[in-house]
Formats: C-alpha cells, sequence, structure tokens
C-alpha cells in the first residue's frame, strides 16, 4: 500500500484538544439508512456523484491483502461495516466521511487494477474482475453495502470536525485540512491546491512534493485566513480556519492567488528561505506570521523597508522570548501579537 510518510514535516502546532459540542448542536443533525449495491457505488463514483479524486486527497492506503480480503468477504457474503456518506446542505454533494478504503477498493478491483492474492483455498485467488466465472462477478455486484447519510454536514464548522474524529475510528485519523478538503470542496479549495504547487512556495518548503497530509495547504489557509480576519480570530483554530474556508467556498479568490504569488516572490529574492526550516521540520513560528505580514503590507500598499533585516529581527525575537514561540502555545494574543511584531520589524528601516 501506499505510506502516509511525508518526506518533509511541519513543526508541533497549536495545542488543541477536541471539545465536545452541545447535545442542541447535534439534534440539528439528521441522518438515515440506505442500501445499495456495488454496481449502484460504482456507478455513482463514475459519475462523480461520489468524488474520491482528485480534490479529496485521502491516498489509498490498504495494501493488496487487505483489499483483496475485504473483496473475498462480499463474494462469500459476509456482512461488512456501514459506509457513511454526509450530504451538503446547498448542493447535492455526497462526501465519504468513512469508508473511502473500501469504496477505493471496490472500485479499483472492477476497473482492473489489481487481483485477488492470499486467498489460499478460494477458487478466485489471483484472479482480476475479468478473470471471474459470470456467477461470481454477478454475485460481487450485487452485494448491499449499507450506508448511513447524514444532511446538511455543513452546517457548522464545529460538527463536522467532530462527525469526523468520532465516526472516523478505524485506520488513520484525518487531519483537519484533509476534512476541508473534503466537506468544503470548491473553487476556492481548487484554488489552494493550484497555488500549493507554485516553484516559489515548494522552494521557501524546500520540496517539490505537496505534503501527503495536506500541511502545506493548511498553511496557505492560515496565512489568508489571518491576513483578512486577524482581528477577529478565536480558538479553537481549527473552527476558525473552516469558517473562513466555508464562507469562500464557493469564490475563486483570483485576488488571494495574486497576492500569495507577490509574498512568495519577494520571500525567494529577498530571503534566505532555508532557514524557515529547523531541524528538518518547517517552522511554522517563523513561516506564517512573518508572511502574514508581508501579505498585509502587500494589501495595504504599506512600503516593505528592508525584509532580510526584518526577517532576522524577527526570528531573534522569537527566539528571545520563549512564550512566543509555537510549542505548547494556546494563548490569542500571542498568536496575534506576533504578527503585529512581523508588521512592525517590516516598517522599520
Amino acid at each position: 500500500g501506499y505510506s502516509l510518510r511525508s518526506d518533509f514535516k511541519f513543526d508541533s502546532d497549536y495545542n488543541e484538544t477536541m471539545s465536545f459540542s452541545s447535545e442542541e448542536s447535534f439534534s440539528r443533525l439528521s441522518s438515515y439508512s440506505i442500501s445499495y449495491n456495488t454496481q449502484t457505488l460504482i456507478t455513482m463514483i463514475e459519475h462523480n456523484e461520489l468524488t474520491l479524486e482528485p480534490e479529496f486527497q485521502r491516498y489509498f492506503i490498504w495494501n493488496k491483502e487487505t483489499s483483496s480480503l475485504f473483496i473475498d468477504s462480499l463474494l462469500i457474503g459476509i456482512p461488512t461495516p456501514n459506509l457513511f456518506f454526509g450530504r451538503s446542505s446547498n448542493y447535492n454533494e455526497i462526501v465519504v466521511i468513512d469508508g473511502l478504503q473500501r469504496l477505493k477498493t471496490i472500485y479499483l478491483f472492477f476497473t482492473g487494477k489489481f487481483r485477488l492474492s492470499k486467498l489460499n483455498g478460494r477458487l478466485w485467488n489471483g484472479m482480476y474482475f475479468s478473470d471471474l466465472p459470470n456467477e461470481y462477478k454477478r454475485r460481487l455486484m450485487q452485494s448491499i453495502i449499507s450506508v448511513t447519510v447524514v444532511d446538511d454536514i455543513d452546517f457548522n464548522p464545529k460538527i463536522i470536525h467532530e462527525l469526523f474524529y468520532r465516526i472516523n475510528t478505524k485506520g488513520v485519523a484525518l487531519t483537519n485540512q484533509e476534512v476541508r478538503n473534503c466537506v468544503f470542496n470548491g473553487p476556492f479549495n481548487k484554488m489552494l491546491h493550484e497555488i500549493n504547487g507554485i516553484e516559489s512556495w515548494r522552494n521557501i518548503l524546500n520540496n517539490k512534493n505537496p505534503h501527503i497530509r495536506l500541511e502545506d495547504i493548511e498553511s496557505i489557509l492560515r496565512i489568508f485566513a489571518f491576513i483578512e480576519n486577524k482581528d477577529d480570530f478565536k480558538f479553537p483554530l481549527h473552527e476558525f480556519l473552516s469558517e473562513y474556508q466555508l464562507k469562500n467556498k464557493d469564490k475563486s479568490r483570483e485576488d488571494l492567488k495574486t497576492l500569495f504569488s507577490l509574498i512568495c516572490e519577494k520571500v525567494n529574492n529577498e530571503i534566505d528561505v532555508t532557514l524557515f526550516n529547523s531541524h528538518k521540520k518547517i517552522n511554522r513560528t517563523y513561516l506564517e506570521p512573518f508572511l502574514t505580514a508581508i501579505g498585509i503590507k502587500i494589501k495595504n500598499n504599506e512600503p516593505i523597508k528592508n525584509l532580510n533585516k526584518s526577517f532576522h529581527n524577527y526570528m531573534t525575537f522569537v527566539n528571545n522570548n520563549v512564550e512566543y514561540r509555537i510549542t505548547k502555545l494556546n494563548n490569542k494574543r500571542i498568536i496575534i501579537d506576533r504578527i503585529y511584531i512581523a508588521l512592525r520589524l517590516l516598517g522599520e528601516e
């Protein structure tokens, strides 16, 4: 299977634990159960009613043995766990909350991407779908899988993260940005993915490949959210970011795309970008507040006096004031102060 290890890392993040919503908040959720056969699920995937790729970047992590065992369960009629889908409130979009690996396994097997293995004693061991006798093809196509559908999953960002946290109890837990990437898919999310590939940004991160768990995209989102809404920031951070992405969900925001390119070009031209990496990790304390401050300056048409000197002064300040480092940080004043300190230093000669 694919590894969930990424070849570059971001340093430790804000100390946020999952806070639980009130009973009243969850009372607004409605759900219902429905059963699909596998042929219907494949048709839904092919017609983009169920989106597995490209925007929903949760990698296929099952190995061939696990995948084969799941197909074997369908062939011999063993009941399989429910899938969980969510429907957005304004669109007929279906989001996979839990069961993506099972759906991908079905689709990849039916489309001839792997053959069954390590099923000793089974007639179908070693077969691709096309090799199966017609009787077993029909059995697979008619296998019933139960689905629980949750309506209006995007009405409340707090509920969304808790819903994924509670339901995704098996396998690899999703990061907050993977949840946003799933639930808030649209023009804004597509724009985030596009600018994540900008050469000057990849150079700052010292890595050409996108982060497998979308940490780099979350950094871009944070920079934008703080540029536009820093004075409205409140904890928890994941809700603040989700509310911002939900607000912009259907906007392509070409203005932010242009602004981000300008920020990254300026940083590449005037700063030694290796300084954003410490101990083989991206230092968020250096990266996000400083790029946010540059963005605010550019957006407001304010002069930046000496970018290189300002950045070194900012690093010195952070290093000399332990409470301003990101580790174990959960202080609203300090998070916003870092941006204002960077702004002040950028205005100095």
